[in-house]
């Protein structure tokens, strides 16, 4: 029962051509996902994905839970999700505390 609001700019989606790119970003995205479903008792989970300026940007925010990032930073899907905004040549963020739910931002500086 989680409401999800993806808002990736079309031009940007155009842009980028390359299959394993997309992939990459798609599997990130769907791991971001499931994370917040089994995990944070979230009610929405909203995607961006836009360009600013000569960055793209990509972030996954939740309303969820959250939790402690000393805790609970090495979990298999965040590693997976920071190597898959890595091998995209971007740099990784992540922000959570309990109760303040989950914010992740990947950004590229460029992506094809």
């Amino acid at each position: 029962q989680i409401v999800a609001q993806i808002d990736i700019d079309p031009l940007l989606d155009q842009q980028i051509k390359n299959p394993t790119t997309r992939k990459e970003l798609l599997l990130l995205i769907k791991e971001a996902f499931n994370n917040s479903a089994k995990y944070s008792n979230a009610r929405s989970v909203h995607v961006t994905l836009k360009k600013n300026q000569s960055r793209t940007e990509l972030n996954i925010t939740d309303d969820g839970k959250g939790f402690d990032l000393t805790d609970n930073a090495s979990g298999n899907g965040l590693a997976n999700m920071r190597n898959r905004c890595e091998r995209l040549g971007g740099t990784w963020q992540l922000q959570s505390a309990p109760g303040k739910g989950t914010q992740i931002a990947c950004t590229f500086h460029s992506l094809s």
